[in-house]
């Protein structure tokens, strides 16, 4: 118990230093010349902000279109208007901290079983987790200079998850000679499974990709940094604050690391900053939008029904 204890106290010591060097980092920008990132946020033009929030909210959508795909797997009976508005509330519940919370109420609304809940959340992260690797590997490489590694190397990734599956069987196996537990292996999406879904992931990545694009080229005037780098620097940003679990949502953390992946790209300071910050209030308004559409659906469903 004295272990545990102190284990959950070094976790959340760590959560905490993690938040407070990102609202620092976050702050030093900011004071370095706070008239100028005021007014990178101040000026910016509303009918970007229209179209960049328009781009991230088609995104979402997508993005519970793909939940929606998961659950089915599960559960057949799951309908689209259910998982829209179990995905879009839960999306909300993120910002309560303890992002379990998201997780809980989506499972809730959607009348999940605890098991499918847990395989439908642990198929999701793997398959968000499939082309972000790629766009990792490929973004880090193609700083560096090594095209043709980053390319091996991402196929070598990619290989690698899509056979999650098998490797935890083996695992699995040496595990149950010790303890009596199910078969882990059957938590992961077969590859075939894991392609398919992957490739009904990518319009939402594109399309987030392409909101954030906007927003920096033509919201801010940064004509530098091209569509490739400014969709998997937000990507890689947000698996960061993801993976910052007393951050609710990722604040914080994942603008912090959206400022600094865009100033190591050459942006200047104050610009990346104020973008990381006006992404951050698009994916807000995309959130709102997409639960008052997730709302409308289910209305529309429950009248046909009657």
């Amino acid at each position: 118990m004295a272990f545990m204890a102190n284990k959950n106290r070094l976790r959340k010591l760590f959560g905490i230093s993690v938040i407070v060097i990102a609202l620092g980092y976050i702050l030093s920008l900011v004071l370095a010349d706070p008239q100028v990132t005021k007014r990178y946020i101040t000026s910016f033009p509303l009918d970007v902000f229209i179209v960049s929030s328009m781009l991230s909210t088609l995104a979402g959508a997508v993005n519970a279109y793909v939940w929606h795909r998961i659950s089915w797997v599960y559960n057949p009976q799951v309908c689209f208007a259910n998982s829209y508005w179990a995905w879009s509330v839960g999306r909300v519940y993120r910002y309560v901290p303890g992002k379990v919370a998201g997780y809980v109420v989506r499972h809730k609304l959607q009348a999940s079983g605890l098991a499918d809940g847990v395989r439908s959340s642990i198929n999701e992260y793997v398959i968000t987790l499939i082309p972000v690797a790629i766009l990792a590997l490929l973004y880090f490489s193609l700083i560096l200079g090594n095209q043709w590694g980053s390319v091996i190397i991402s196929l070598g990734a990619f290989f690698l998850l899509l056979n999650l599956r098998f490797m935890l069987r083996y695992v699995g196996k040496y595990v149950r000679r010790f303890h009596d537990i199910p078969d882990i292996e059957q938590l992961i999406f077969s590859p075939i499974e894991l392609i398919k879904s992957t490739l009904t992931l990518l319009p939402a990545m594109l399309l987030h990709g392409a909101s954030f694009y906007v927003l920096l080229k033509y919201g801010m005037g940064e004509e530098s940094y091209s569509y490739v780098y400014a969709t998997a620097a937000l990507y890689l940003s947000g698996i960061l604050g993801q993976l910052s679990l007393l951050s609710p949502a990722g604040l914080g953390v994942r603008e912090a690391a959206l400022s600094m992946m865009l100033s190591a790209s050459g942006v200047d300071g104050q610009l990346a900053v104020g973008a990381a910050l006006l992404s951050r209030i698009v994916l807000l308004m995309s959130e709102v939008i997409n639960i008052l559409l997730a709302l409308w659906l289910r209305s529309v469903q429950k009248y046909r029904k009657i």
